[in-house]
């Protein structure tokens, strides 16, 4: 049994004191609660190869997350764990006291636990430059796969998967519950949290064999040692960068959202009402289907569902907008109602300390793009951004490349003709839309559907056109840009080997369906695997100069920084630089990375249309 004192009047009871020797996650460990046997126990842990650190909180939702109950610090073998309750003020200053005194340090999932960390007063901004994200590496070595901490502890440590903790209780226990109301007075909880410190402490050796592995089977652009030693170097430190602006937060005028919803509401309720009049539900995209088949607004090439019902894909409605009234309707009122959620979403976040911490989950996908949760700020509408505000004084400026992935793809297929033509300042697009006398929007939807490995059948769907005039209409544009045509051709090829590599040199596994390997995918990774490496490089060199703090979101091909006009054109000068690699794979040829910034005054979002509730028209949504 062990012994329970009072911590503080608002926390639940603790250990003061237990050493003893645990069966936990496959191995025997040496497990000290409490001050007196964690001094017994951290010379050991501070004298191995690296420390692992894991928390448990009151949950993940922004009011519980930021209240930490529990550290486990465990050493570089995963034998020794330390567990400590930072309410306490006795262990929470031995808590910051040894973080401050490691030199390396790991974590699962750093975006979510560090900000914690580092917002409790835990972890300083010197030990977050020695901190390391095991999960980061793990979506290296396993792009697109499972790679939480359990799936890692069974793939890579051969440890099976166990039930939750909460599994066989007596009542009604769920993951929330178990969170909010468990604590260290039962055995499970730290059991719990010391296997999770005793896995991600060993995680390190197998992942970078099996980092090592993957790079291995590289077809093309190989990595040596050093190289990939390099890669992992990059992706932590843009993961510390984005580590420190999570914790830092980001303002929010709530007030925004208040008054996007007086402004568009009544609107919205007509154009609902109205839908309704025609027995179409904009919450059920089946009504919509049925409306648009029983009128003869569809015919036999339009996309269908698995079920065969026909799509109400946006991609497709859109060509109807314009003629059709009820379809505009439909697609203004989900818009509007997608704001809104995104809109209240902001509300739930500030709630616990005041402002938006968004969690940045880098080489989430897998071509290596980061994604943001809690809340999604990579998915908030134009009409939805200006609800967050600038964290400098000076405002925001956004800086982006123009049309990236075409430029991409250019240079990599070693495209002559188009690299002059965008070093000359034409529109990368400009071929295309010449060749085939088509705008630019259709020549854009044609040239990305070839490198996302759109077939000719979606491909005329899309645009409202036959297949063959949809073949014909690819194949003039194509030709005129015969390097890219060869890299889409080139890069199905290799895929079928059943990997790419991008520009960097990072090893990505083509997906499989019903075991087959989905080829028509290798030029889209290669093109998106490769721009994101370039704003990993240009995070990198951003975070190598000390410009970090001034970067307030990485979102797509775009980069929100501090308006300081100094910060703007080194960031700009960064962005506009070609990697060393992509500049000796094109040879001769002109590289030109237009990077182009934009002010957006104290908010994010584009003044004049998605910030200015006086002139932004929510039905033009999507053009923006």
């Amino acid at each position: 049994m062990l012994d329970i004192i009072s911590v503080t009047p608002d926390a639940p009871a603790v250990p003061a004191y237990s050493r003893e020797i645990r069966e936990v996650a496959g191995v025997r460990v040496r497990v000290g609660v409490g001050v007196a046997a964690a001094r017994e126990l951290l010379p050991t842990i501070l004298s191995s190869e690296h420390v692992a650190v894991d928390i448990e909180t009151y949950g993940t939702a922004p009011a519980d997350r930021w209240r930490i109950k529990a550290v486990g610090i465990g050493s570089s073998d995963g034998r020794t764990v330390v567990v400590l309750d930072p309410r306490d003020p006795r262990q929470g200053d031995l808590l910051r006291d040894t973080l401050d005194r490691t030199t390396e340090l790991h974590v699962h999932n750093a975006a979510f636990d560090a900000p914690i960390l580092v917002r409790a007063g835990l972890l300083s901004d010197a030990v977050v430059d020695r901190l390391y994200d095991t999960l980061v590496v793990a979506r290296m070595s396993n792009p697109g796969g499972q790679n939480g901490l359990s799936a890692c502890a069974t793939r890579l440590l051969g440890i099976p998967v166990s039930p939750p903790p909460w599994a066989d209780l007596p009542g009604q226990w769920s993951a929330g519950k178990w969170y909010r109301e468990a604590d260290l007075s039962r055995a499970r909880y730290i059991d719990g949290l010391v296997a999770d410190v005793s896995v991600t402490a060993r995680l390190c050796v197998p992942l970078i064999a099996e980092l090592h592995r993957l790079a291995s089977k590289a077809p093309f652009w190989a990595v040596d040692e050093f190289e990939l030693h390099r890669l992992v170097e990059r992706e932590s430190a843009i993961m510390r960068m984005t580590v420190r602006r999570t914790a830092d937060g980001l303002p929010a005028d709530l007030d925004y959202a208040d008054a996007f919803r007086d402004r568009y509401s009544v609107d919205i309720q007509l154009r609902a009402a109205r839908l309704e009049s025609a027995g179409i539900k904009a919450s059920a995209p089946n009504t919509m289907a049925a409306w648009l088949e029983d009128n003869g607004l569809i015919d036999s090439r339009w996309e269908r569902t698995g079920t065969g019902k026909p799509s109400t894909a946006k991609k497709l409605l859109k060509a109807l907008a314009g003629r059709v009234p009820e379809v505009a309707d439909y697609l203004t009122v989900r818009n509007a109602e997608k704001t809104f959620s995104y809109l209240d979403t902001i509300s739930g976040s500030v709630a616990a300390t005041g402002l938006v911490h968004p969690t940045v989950n880098v080489a989430a996908a897998r071509t290596g793009r980061m994604s943001i949760s809690d809340p999604a700020l990579q998915q908030f509408p134009p009409a939805a951004r200006g609800i967050l505000l600038s964290p400098f004084d000076r405002g925001l400026v956004s800086i982006d490349w123009s049309s990236i992935e075409v430029v991409v793809a250019a240079a990599i297929g070693r495209d002559a003709g188009l690299l002059h033509a965008i070093a000359g300042g034409l529109d990368p697009y400009s071929l295309a839309i010449d060749a085939a006398g088509v705008p630019r929007d259709v020549a854009k939807v044609v040239v990305l559907a070839g490198q996302y490995g759109q077939g000719p059948a979606s491909l005329a769907r899309t645009l409202g056109v036959t297949v063959d005039e949809a073949v014909s209409l690819r194949d003039s544009i194509f030709a005129s840009m015969p390097g890219v045509q060869g890299l889409i051709a080139s890069m199905t090829r290799t895929a079928h080997g059943g990997y790419v590599t991008t520009l960097s040199g990072r090893t990505i596994p083509i997906t499989r369906f019903n075991g087959q390997l989905k080829a028509y995918t290798g030029t889209n990774y290669v093109v998106q695997g490769s721009a994101y490496d370039l704003m990993a490089e240009a995070l990198y060199e951003i975070a190598r100069r000390g410009l970090g703090g001034h970067v307030m979101l990485a979102v797509h091909d775009e980069l929100v920084v501090d308006a300081d006009p100094a910060v703007v054109a080194e960031v700009a000068e960064i962005m506009a630089t070609p990697p060393a690699r992509l500049v000796e794979h094109v040879g001769d040829l002109p590289l030109t990375l237009r990077a182009e910034p934009e002010p957006l005054g104290d908010r994010w979002g584009k003044p004049g249309k998605s910030t200015d509730l006086t002139t932004f028209n929510i039905s033009e949504e999507d053009s923006l």
